[in-house]
């Protein structure tokens, strides 16, 4: 047993990368709606998993084509809009709540969709739980406010922030 621990004494660090040195930023909830709405994929059970089986696949090919030393994913905190909304009265007013945002039918109405989209999320939050990454989330500032904090402020090296969000850049 020693013998297989002394080799370990002699790997040298040389190469070894920071934690901090390429990070991958995802803004959470944008690829969650968007594989959510594209995904009709079921279990074997007939239950609806897209939304969660397509965020971990997605997750995974930006793992691969990345190669980060750090994965942090962001959320959009609690009230995170209001004070978007202080500012810009109008910001998000083209959104229509209740529509329905997949176009398949493994549902049928809105409200099933809202709730196997809720429940995919939580299981996803569990999921993220058990894996070598950050998940953040801060009440009153959404997901784009904090990936661009952490991404100027907090990190000096490589960030790839994975966002579709059409008003990131803002």
């Amino acid at each position: 047993m020693e013998d297989i621990f002394s080799l370990l004494d002699n790997i040298e660090k040389s190469d070894s990368l920071n934690v901090n040195d390429r990070v991958l930023i995802v803004d959470g909830l944008n690829l969650y709606l968007r594989v959510f709405a594209v995904n009709g994929a079921l279990n074997d059970n007939g239950v609806p998993v897209g939304g969660l089986t397509g965020f971990l696949r997605s997750l995974a090919y930006a793992i691969r084509e990345v190669n980060p030393t750090r994965v942090i994913i962001v959320y959009d905190g609690a009230g995170g809009s209001q004070r978007r909304r202080k500012i810009h009265s109008d910001y998000k007013s083209n959104r229509k709540p209740g529509k329905r945002i997949t176009r398949w039918d493994a549902f049928k109405d809105a409200r099933e969709e809202k709730e196997s989209m809720k429940i995919q999320f939580s299981r996803l939050l569990e999921y993220l739980d058990f894996l070598p990454i950050n998940v953040i989330s801060i009440d009153r500032i959404e997901a784009d406010d904090t990936i661009a904090y952490i991404a100027h402020t907090l990190l000096d090296k490589e960030v790839t922030i994975m966002s579709a969000d059409q008003d990131f850049l803002q």
